[in-house]
C-alpha cells in the first residue's frame, strides 16, 4: 500500500533489510525461534523481524525493527481548531489556544530506522538485569506482581541505569 499523493510508504510495505550496525549482536528471530520468513495475508505482506537481547539466565527482551519512513506530525488549521474546541471543555481558552500552538503547524518527520522493545519490560527481564525488584514496587499489592507482568514504579534514573546494564546503546522512546 502506497500513498503517492501524500508521498508515505505504508508500515506494511516490505522493508528493506536492516542496517548491520543497528542489529550487532542481536539474533533475528520469528515468533517460534526459527529464521526469520515472510508472512503473507490476503491484505498485506509483512516481514516478521524480532532480535532478541540476551539478558541473562534464559531471559530475553524482545525487539522490533522499526524501518526509515515519513509521516506528518502537528495538525493541519482544522485539527488545531477541533483541538481547542474540545480542550476548552476542560482548561481555560488562553492555555488552550497556547497548547494548540504547539501541534502546528503540520510538518513531514523523517525517521530513520530503530529498535524498539516488542513488549512493556516484564518485572522478570527487570530482575535478570538489576538483581530484583526496583525499590517504587516494594509496597505494592501482590496482584500488581508477577514475573510476566510489566515493572511499574520506576524512576528515569532507575531507568537509566536498566539500560546502562544492558551494555548497548539503548534509550527510552521519544516523540
Amino acid at each position: 500500500i502506497e500513498n503517492d499523493q501524500a508521498g508515505l510508504r505504508s508500515p506494511f510495505s516490505s522493508p528493506p533489510p536492516p542496517d548491520p550496525e543497528l542489529v550487532k549482536g542481536l539474533r533475528p528471530q520469528n515468533q517460534s525461534g526459527k529464521p526469520q520468513r515472510e508472512v503473507k495475508n490476503t491484505t498485506i505482506t509483512r516481514v516478521e523481524n524480532i532480535y532478541k537481547v540476551d539478558l541473562g539466565n534464559n531471559v530475553f527482551l524482545e525487539m522490533i525493527r522499526v524501518p526509515t519512513g515519513e509521516f506528518l506530525m502537528g495538525e493541519d488549521a482544522n485539527g488545531v481548531a477541533e483541538y481547542e474546541r474540545e480542550c476548552g471543555r476542560y482548561v481555560d481558552r488562553d492555555t488552550c489556544k497556547r497548547w494548540a500552538g504547539w501541534q502546528a503547524p503540520q510538518h513531514r518527520v523523517r525517521v530513520n530506522e530503530f529498535l524498539m522493545g516488542r513488549y512493556e519490560v516484564t518485572q522478570r527481564q527487570w530482575k535478570a538485569v538489576m538483581g530484583g525488584l526496583p525499590p517504587g514496587m516494594v509496597d505494592y499489592e501482590a496482584k500488581f506482581k508477577g514475573d510476566d507482568l510489566p515493572v511499574v514504579g520506576v524512576s528515569w534514573d532507575e531507568i537509566q541505569e536498566f539500560l546502562r546494564k544492558i551494555g548497548t546503546e539503548y534509550r527510552l522512546p521519544s516523540e
